[in-house]
């Protein structure tokens, strides 16, 4: 959370050894909730949700191969974000997606 009852808020994730992770939490606002997996490729896919009314963002490592992340709000009331990663990302090298507005979210990579 970055501001107080979690009005703003920030996703980053990192697994270090574990290969998933399931957490969460509630405030007045309502519930903040993650679940991330890392798959092949090291990428992660991960669930997550924030209260409505709420925006934020969303830090996920480079993932080690190239391919395609798409975040989608599971409701479809925003627009489907699509990435395609290429290259080789330096060490800790993230990627960064801001003002994401609270409801439930869907991150994949596809090779």
């Amino acid at each position: 959370m970055l501001s107080a009852g979690g009005q703003t808020w920030r996703f980053s994730p990192d697994l270090g050894d574990l290969t998933y992770v399931d957490a969460g939490f509630g405030t007045n606002l309502g519930t903040f909730a993650v679940s991330a997996e890392m798959v092949e490729g090291g990428a992660l896919n991960m669930n997550f949700s924030a209260p409505q009314g709420t925006t934020g963002d969303l830090s996920v490592p480079y993932p080690k191969s190239g391919g395609r992340i798409t975040l989608r709000e599971v409701s479809g009331a925003y627009g489907v974000i699509v990435m395609e990663i290429t290259g080789s990302p330096g060490p800790g090298e993230r990627i960064e997606v801001q003002g994401l507005e609270g409801g439930e979210w869907e991150v994949r990579f596809e090779k």
